[in-house]
């Protein structure tokens, strides 16, 4: 039997590194309004971390129709984050296509596989994190933004493809991340009272945890949960 690993790992380290160089420029062209341009040391940055999350991604995953949707979700909350982080913004033209493609991914995976229920809880994860989100986001406008909102429906999507305790652990772990960004800031005396803070990379983040993770992390957390729930 042919090992395709070593080639799926070669050919992910390429394509993560041309999209962390080149996807952010590209997606800052379709939003003319927000003006920064990555740097050089920038690009090398987001080439580094994309390498890693779509390695990671292919070990996870290994060569199987599910994984480019995933692949597509790492270059795309990347690029997310790294804008959120610069300008504490998440362009809708960028969220939506993020969605709407990896929709399309998702959707071509789960009819090669055949894996239709997979699908049907992609499409209420992201309700429900879509739901609790904009709940939030009415309540407490100064902590979370509609970006935000409309991210996690994408993050919902993709973490309840795989089950609904990976959805559980990718909204417990956004605010948990997020949380001790905000402890840490506090503590270096980096913010003030109503210093806002840039949600998206700590959501991204969380997800990321989850879909790699939580065929651990699930079982550790619910221990009495039946598998695959």
């Amino acid at each position: 039997m042919v090992n395709h690993l070593p080639w799926l790992m070669a050919a992910c380290c390429a394509i993560g590194a041309f999209t962390g160089w080149f996807g952010e420029e590209t997606a800052l062209r379709w939003t003319p309004h927000i003006k920064y341009r990555p740097s050089r040391r920038a690009r090398w940055v987001t080439s580094l971390l994309s390498i890693v999350l779509f390695l990671a991604l292919a070990l996870r995953f290994g060569f199987t129709e599910t994984l480019p949707g995933y692949l597509f979700l790492a270059a795309s909350g990347t690029i997310l984050s790294r804008i959120d982080l610069k300008t504490k913004l998440l362009p809708n033209r960028i969220v939506w296509s993020a969605f709407w493609i990896g929709a399309g991914l998702l959707t071509l995976a789960s009819g090669t596989a055949h894996s239709w229920p997979n699908l049907a809880r992609a499409g209420l994860g992201a309700l429900i994190l879509f739901s609790l989100y904009l709940f939030l986001a009415l309540i407490s406008p100064a902590g979370l933004g509609m970006g935000d909102v409309k991210l996690a429906a994408v993050l919902g999507m993709y973490s309840a493809y795989i089950s609904w305790g990976t959805l559980f652990v990718t909204g417990f772990l956004g605010f948990l991340l997020g949380a001790i960004v905000a402890l840490i800031v506090a503590v270096l005396g980096q913010g003030r009272r109503h210093t806002t803070f840039p949600f998206g990379p700590s959501m991204f983040g969380g997800a990321m945890i989850s879909i790699l993770g939580s065929a651990k992390i699930v079982p550790f957390l619910f221990p009495l949960l039946p598998t695959g729930y």
